[in-house]
C-alpha cells in the first residue's frame, strides 16, 4: 500500500469518526484537505535527507572509502543507491560536510548487506 493510499484511507477514517462524534456538545470538525495536508507534510518531514550534526566527530574519506569499497563488492546498485540521499554518484564527489553523514550509511548499509549474507 502506498502512503497516499494509507493517507487517503486514515484521512476517510477521521471523517467517519468525526461524522460519528459530531452530535456530541464540544466537538468540532476538522476539515479532510486540512487533516490529509498536515498528515502530508509529516510524512514529508520524515523524508528529508539526511543532516551532519554541527557535533558530529571528523571523519576523512579514507575512514568512509574502505566500507564503500566493501559495500561495492557485496551489491554495487545497493552502495550507488546509498549514496543517492546525498546528490551523489560516486564517493568522489562527496564534501567534507558530508562525510560523517554518508560514512554512517554506508556503515549502516554494509552492516545490513553482510547480515544477510
Amino acid at each position: 500500500m502506498t502512503i497516499e493510499a494509507k493517507l487517503e484511507a486514515l484521512t476517510k477514517a477521521v471523517e467517519a469518526n468525526t461524522t460519528a462524534l459530531l452530535g456530541r456538545a464540544g466537538v468540532q470538525a476538522i476539515p479532510a484537505k486540512q487533516a490529509q495536508d498536515k498528515a502530508r507534510a509529516e510524512v514529508a518531514a520524515s523524508a528529508k535527507k539526511p543532516e551532519v550534526k554541527a557535533d558530529a566527530k571528523a571523519v576523512n574519506y579514507d575512514d568512509i572509502k574502505e566500507p564503500f569499497v566493501a559495500l561495492v563488492k557485496l551489491n554495487r546498485d545497493e552502495a550507488l543507491a546509498t549514496l543517492k540521499p546525498f546528490g551523489l554518484d560516486s564517493l568522489k564527489g562527496a564534501k567534507p560536510e558530508q562525510f560523517y553523514a554518508v560514512h554512517t550509511a554506508v556503515t549502516k548499509k554494509l552492516a545490513e548487506l553482510q547480515a544477510k549474507a
